[in-house]
């Protein structure tokens, strides 16, 4: 368990760094630009992401699957599999909405920028996919580390210098384009120093059986990322820019709990799947159970600070002008809490595809009409509400699908009682930091955030040792193993 924290705390400072610099970006894009180019900016993405999300099609995170039960005179062609499909799904993505494409669609006229900037940056963006995933299913996790965080360093660097010295979205685009490039060119250095450079090598049963494995779970996950971005969506279809922009403020906040959540999975998976083709059950659950209670330790305190401190956090990071999202955020807060009971790792080393695919399917349309109607109702703040109800509908069923198939009862696939304990002392620790800022008197924005940030950190702390789990405060500093659940 040792080599396995080393790692997940590998990955995960790279991966927070990369989160911390998408937070941090946005924060100093509001400055440079006026908010309807923000918002552009954000609109951009917005696209970009739902191609995203459907373009890999689980081919990439397939791979945790496949490269770690074949050999190694094999895995090149599984890795070529995945590469070759995200390139030709962006080759076609670009001909379908380019200029050059007489029946393109037409909102894709409103995009920002040159024309043929999106076009050309979904190729390479697509193409370029891999290089999120290979590394680490490789188990080469210092190397997807390193390439994580220069990547993100980049990135920032690139396109603030572009919006501070130009104040120009068109030009910030650009930038973007030639960060995608850059990105493509690492992959295909990778690709041909690890594995192979004959990326054209394609064998009709590997890429079967790898489609038939992938095609479920993309599709699931496909679904459940355009769940959490419908709400976008309509936004931007029902309101202004501006608004748009200041909405897209609220989702943010999301990637907090995303840097933790990928970096424990990322490196729980591959031996989650061992433990699978050894038929040990158990294992399985067991690795899903204490991953959950090292994310909800994690995360559960700083969703319930960031929930009762929205406001004042929105103000300072994106100034007053963004701060009508706070009640909207709050609403994302309770969808990312339910979020971080994780259980689609189990179904994947399970081979549940299907499963997920279907369920994904079926809540899909609570999102939009979720979304939708709230958003008619209650503006952006309602909009947030089909996410959080597709999320909780989402994690009842899948729950449900493990207990099935483990054999195992419901209150032995999570540790509930740690999860309750985390979120009680999560729930009161904050209490002392709102009487201080409601009391206090102190104006300076900073200094009362930071205040009341340290203050609940302190109770936060106190009240695991207090309530017996000062065990898991030692297991996040490497100075204690990581207890299994009591058993039910």
């Amino acid at each position: 368990m040792a080599s396995t924290r080393g790692k997940i705390v590998a990955l995960g400072k790279a991966q927070l760094l990369a989160r911390f610099l998408q937070l941090f970006t946005p924060m100093l894009l509001v400055r440079l630009l006026d908010v309807d180019d923000f918002g552009a900016y954000r609109y951009f993405w917005l696209f970009v992401n739902t191609v995203m999300v459907f373009a890999p099609l689980g081919l990439p995170r397939s791979l945790y699957y496949f490269l770690s039960r074949e050999s190694a005179q094999s895995r090149f062609l599984y890795v070529n599999n995945a590469f070759l499909f995200l390139l030709s799904v962006g080759i076609v993505v670009a001909i379908v909405i380019g200029p050059w494409n007489p029946l393109q669609p037409s909102f894709m006229q409103g995009m920002p920028g040159n024309a043929y900037v999106l076009p050309l940056f979904i190729v390479f963006w697509a193409a370029s996919f891999l290089i999120e995933v290979l590394p680490a299913a490789d188990e080469n996790v210092r190397w997807q580390s390193n390439a994580t965080m220069s990547l993100a360093l980049i990135r920032s660097c690139l396109v603030l210098g572009a919006a501070w010295y130009t104040r120009d979205i068109e030009y910030v685009l650009l930038v973007l384009l030639f960060y995608a490039a850059f990105r493509l060119v690492l992959l295909f250095w990778y690709l041909c120093k690890k594995h192979s450079c004959r990326f054209w090598v394609v064998k009709r049963p590997e890429l079967q059986a790898q489609l038939k494995y992938a095609i479920p779970f993309g599709v699931s996950t496909g679904l459940q990322s355009v769940r959490s971005q419908v709400d976008l969506w309509v936004v931007a279809a029902l309101f202004q820019t501006g608004t748009f922009a200041v909405f897209s403020v609220a989702g943010l906040a999301s990637q907090l709990l995303e840097v933790v959540r990928s970096s424990v999975v990322n490196v729980i998976l591959p031996r989650m799947n061992r433990a699978h083709a050894q038929g040990d059950v158990k294992q399985i659950v067991f690795l899903n159970s204490s991953s959950n209670l090292a994310i909800g330790g994690a995360i559960l305190p700083l969703l319930a600070f960031l929930f009762m401190f929205s406001g004042q956090v929105i103000s300072f990071l994106f100034t007053d002008a963004y701060v009508q999202a706070a009640p909207a955020m709050r609403m994302y807060l309770v969808g990312m809490a339910i979020l971080s009971i994780e259980m689609t790792s189990v179904l994947s080393a399970f081979n549940q595809g299907v499963f997920v695919m279907r369920l994904g399917m079926g809540l899909f349309m609570i999102s939009v009409l979720g979304s939708y109607f709230g958003a008619v109702s209650f503006g952006i703040t309602g909009a947030a509400l089909g996410t959080v109800l597709s999320i909780g509908a989402d994690s009842i069923f899948k729950l449900n699908k493990v207990c099935r198939i483990s054999g195992m009862s419901l209150r032995k696939v999570q540790d509930w009682r740690g999860i309750a304990t985390v979120l009680g002392c999560s729930a009161v620790a904050v209490l002392p930091s709102v009487l201080l800022v409601r009391y206090s008197g102190v104006t300076n924005q900073f200094l009362l955030l930071f205040a009341a940030a340290a203050i609940f950190v302190c109770v936060y702390l106190a009240l695991l040792v207090a309530t017996g789990y000062k065990w898991l405060i030692l297991a996040y500093l490497g100075k204690e193993t990581w207890r299994r659940p009591p058993a039910g």
